[in-house]
C-alpha cells in the first residue's frame, strides 16, 4: 500500500471515530431514560458508554500520531 493510499484510509477513519462521538454523548441521557432499565443497569450502561468515548477519544490521538509518521516517513511503501 502507498503512503498516499495509508493516509487516506487513516483519514477515514479518524473521520469515523470522529462523528460517532458527538451522536453517543448527545442522545445517551435520553436514550437510557426512555429504555425501561432499572436504574442500577442504566448506571452501568452509562459506564460502559463513558468508557467507549475515552477509548474513542484514545483512538482518535493514536491516528492523528499514525497519520504524522507516516507523512513524515520517507517511505512510500507500507
Amino acid at each position: 500500500m502507498t503512503k498516499t493510499d495509508l493516509l487516506q484510509r487513516i483519514e477515514k477513519m479518524s473521520i469515523a471515530e470522529e462523528q460517532a462521538m458527538p451522536v453517543y454523548s448527545r442522545h445517551m441521557t435520553a436514550i437510557l431514560s426512555w429504555s425501561g432499565l432499572s436504574p442500577e443497569r442504566r448506571k452501568a450502561v452509562a459506564a460502559t458508554l463513558d468508557k467507549l468515548k475515552t477509548e474513542s477519544e484514545g483512538h482518535m490521538r493514536e491516528l492523528a500520531d499514525l497519520s504524522k509518521y507516516v507523512a513524515g516517513s520517507v517511505k512510500d511503501v507500507f
